[in-house]
């Protein structure tokens, strides 16, 4: 049985990707849902259960670091940038950190 070693944080994500959020869902299922969805973004933020941190010069550049070390992945910004969100809170681990066997 496996069971997580770290208790679960706060979802981060870019403005950028709530920016894509926004456009998606407004493209996809029209404005009412979009409208919906980003209260909901809102709500969870509000609660601290999500954090949209401010994306600054610092990260851009580990952002487009992430993109040239990683260009056969033709990773756009936003990704690029929760790449290097990832990496400022160390919210990645490899499978042997995240569970215990």
């Amino acid at each position: 049985m496996r069971s997580p070693r770290l208790s679960p944080g706060p979802l981060i994500s870019s403005p950028l990707v709530l920016t894509e959020v926004d456009h998606l869902a407004k493209a996809r299922f029209g404005s009412r849902a979009r409208t919906a969805i980003i209260d909901f973004v809102l709500a969870q933020t509000r609660q601290l259960r999500f954090q949209v941190p401010e994306t600054g010069i610092g990260i851009l550049d580990t952002a487009r670091l992430a993109q040239r070390q990683s260009a056969s992945l033709d990773l756009d910004l936003a990704d690029a940038v929760n790449v290097a969100l990832a990496a400022f809170y160390r919210t990645v681990l490899s499978a042997a950190q995240a569970t215990e066997e």
